[in-house]
């Protein structure tokens, strides 16, 4: 039926004629209007209501689908299906969805059902049955969610490095790295924990600054929560002190170019570097 043309209005955004003025209301509130009208300011032309609804259709369906993975994540069952393991708590599924191996094994599915589809196309091959476009659409949103959360994963991680470096102290050259107490020099320092934790520093012949040592060994543990041996970090100081002993860590690493690489600025070596490196740290 025509609209009177002495009553229509013509909306310059959608490029559609409207009919009744409870007509114009409803269509001047709706999604799809104020789309076009964004179009509209980036000089884009007005997208179809057709269009539109397709696309909202597809978001949709996968805002659902994504909330479905969010329940299915939170659930108790703690199972990733694409990697076909279980897990005993949360918070270890929370972590696999965040490791490299988990997203590999989502593009490798995703690319294996992508192959399977076009191979599909041109194979006669009997009983061969491509994936649905939902399938794949699922693996694809499960990937997103995945690269979103470990991305999450890693800003949290990142932010509460950075609050570590704020808060944490370093100990002192005169401090203990394995239990933290302070004596009264360096010497008296490496005295105690020769004596009590069997610590000692190697190539002390070619050691230029004692003090830097220390206070980086310090800043090692005291702020980077860190090992001295296996470099492993550690929620706190006490925490990683307590591994040290445990492990009988009390010592550097005893992978010659790996301590070279880390400790070579506080000693002068001169000629004899390569050939005292060669010889090994811990020959006595």
């Amino acid at each position: 039926m025509d609209v009177d043309s002495s009553y229509a209005l013509r909306c310059m955004a959608c490029q559609v004629v409207l009919g009744t003025a409870a007509s114009r209301g409803e269509h001047y509130k709706s999604d799809w209007h104020r789309v076009n009208l964004k179009r509209s300011v980036s000089s884009l032309p007005p997208m179809p209501i057709e269009e539109f609804q397709a696309r909202l259709e597809i978001m949709q369906k996968q805002q659902a689908e994504m909330e479905r993975l969010e329940a299915s994540r939170k659930a108790k069952s703690f199972a990733c299906n694409a990697c076909a393991k279980k897990f005993a708590s949360q918070k270890a599924f929370d972590q696999h969805a965040t490791s490299r191996r988990h997203l590999d094994k989502l593009q490798e599915l995703i690319t294996a059902s992508e192959k399977v589809a076009a191979e599909s196309k041109t194979s006669s091959a009997a009983g061969m049955r491509a994936p649905s476009e939902e399938e794949t659409q699922v693996l694809k949103i499960e990937m997103q969610v995945a690269l979103e959360n470990a991305a999450h994963a890693e800003a949290e991680a990142e932010t509460a490095f950075q609050q570590r470096m704020e808060e944490a102290t370093a100990l002192l050259s005169t401090q203990c790295v394995f239990d933290s107490r302070e004596l009264e020099s360096t010497e008296k320092n490496l005295a105690y924990m020769a004596k009590h934790f069997g610590f000692f520093l190697p190539y002390v012949e070619y050691l230029t600054d004692i003090d830097g040592l220390l206070s980086y060994l310090g800043e090692k543990v005291g702020v980077g929560y860190a090992c001295v041996c296996c470099d492993r970090s550690f929620m706190s100081v006490s925490a990683v002190q307590a591994h040290m002993v445990a492990k009988s860590h009390c010592r550097m690493s005893e992978d010659d170019e790996l301590w070279m690489e880390e400790y070579a600025e506080w000693y002068d070596f001169g000629d004899e570097e390569s050939e005292s490196a060669g010889a090994g740290a811990w020959e006595s």
